[in-house]
């Protein structure tokens, strides 16, 4: 349900904004684009995984959940680019793997990222520990587990 709506709002805004948007003008950007995006959605992915693991320790998760998915919102850039934010927290922020999430592909679509195979090899790091530490923290939850309910 919450993909059905994320599609209608984002379809919505984007038969508006269509007039305005316009593609790189170099194809390579576009092909860093859709790299970048492919390395976004796996790294949301584990991360939503990773956030879906904790329920092997708590009980109740989706108030947990939502808080650390606005906080993943925030430093993405998805709520205020990371542009914006001032000295601390702009560096904090490129410390965390969130910017791969929405800022950093934007930042390709946008031409200010002239050259990704740096962040690309960044994001992949990311990708294949948090892939690492997903497992560990699978198999001691494994362990752990109790069934709730009738």
């Amino acid at each position: 349900m919450e993909g059905l709506l994320i599609f209608a709002v984002v379809g919505g805004m984007s038969f508006v904004l269509f007039p305005y948007v316009f593609l790189p003008s170099q194809f390579l950007s576009v092909v860093y684009f859709f790299i970048a995006l492919v390395l976004g959605l796996v790294l949301a992915f584990e991360f939503d995984f990773f956030i879906g693991l904790i329920a092997f320790w708590l009980v109740q998760v989706r108030a947990f959940k939502y808080m650390l998915q606005y906080i993943i919102f925030f430093f993405a850039g998805a709520v205020l680019p990371l542009d914006l934010f001032p000295g601390v927290l702009r560096t904090f922020a490129d410390w965390l793997p969130f910017q791969y999430l929405a800022f950093f592909p934007i930042q390709i679509f946008m031409g200010k990222e002239e050259n990704p195979l740096g962040g690309f090899f960044i994001a992949l790091c990311w990708i294949i520990g948090l892939y690492l530490f997903s497992r560990f923290v699978l198999s001691r939850g494994i362990r752990k587990y109790e069934a709730v309910g009738y």
